[in-house]
């Protein structure tokens, strides 16, 4: 059993004696999203899967050498802030998904700090920008999947309809931004599934 398979189950089993699936729900977000940007399948994300490998998924995309180098910034500078400061005390090289549940208590207050919704924000801002190729402030579904793509998740029909709050065909830059922050902060199912369908 995976390493991440294991923390669930415990986690499950803690639940059904403490009756609050918010908790367990806090898990299966942390736990899908180390699995969507783990390229090598050691259960773990490292620098260069946040960092290099997100930027070549985005120059894939958008055949863009100067966006992948633009993101490639971004990603090191959230990867120092976030992973390599503030989520590191044991000085890790690569964080599991258990290594993120590990820290609930200290990174949920966290991130309801202000300077973290600010970077927050700022990540939804600037995936939406790459991702928005005809500039209009909206994502249609071809720009939400590749939105996807660069998380290595599959596009479907209720994962943009599940954004498109307002079910007017596009998801804008507020409601994108809503969902995202919904998924860092929200100890309910509300936007988890920002970055793909939660099993």
């Amino acid at each position: 059993m995976s390493d991440r398979v294991s923390t669930l189950a415990i986690r499950v089993e803690k639940l059904s004696n403490d009756e609050n699936p918010s908790l367990d729900m806090w898990a299966r977000k942390w736990a899908a999203f180390i699995n969507h940007m783990d390229v090598n399948g050691d259960g773990k994300m490292d620098e260069y899967e946040f960092v290099n490998m997100t930027a070549a998924r985005v120059r894939a995309i958008t055949e863009s050498a100067e966006k992948e180098e633009e993101i490639k910034v971004f990603l090191k500078e959230t990867w120092n802030k976030w992973w390599n400061g503030f989520m590191n005390a044991e000085n890790l090289k690569s964080f599991s998904a258990d290594d993120v549940i590990s820290t609930e208590a200290k990174t949920r207050a966290k991130m309801v700090d202000m300077q973290h919704l600010i970077m927050e924000v700022k990540w939804s801002h600037t995936f939406f920008e790459l991702v928005d190729t005809d500039g209009n402030d909206c994502l249609n579904k071809t720009e939400h999947a590749n939105f996807l793509k660069i998380f290595r998740v599959p596009f479907s029909s209720a994962l943009f309809s599940e954004a498109d709050t307002n079910s007017d065909g596009a998801i804008s830059k507020s409601e994108m931004i809503i969902k995202e922050l919904a998924w860092v902060i929200d100890n309910s199912g509300e936007g988890a599934d920002f970055y793909g369908k939660i099993q």
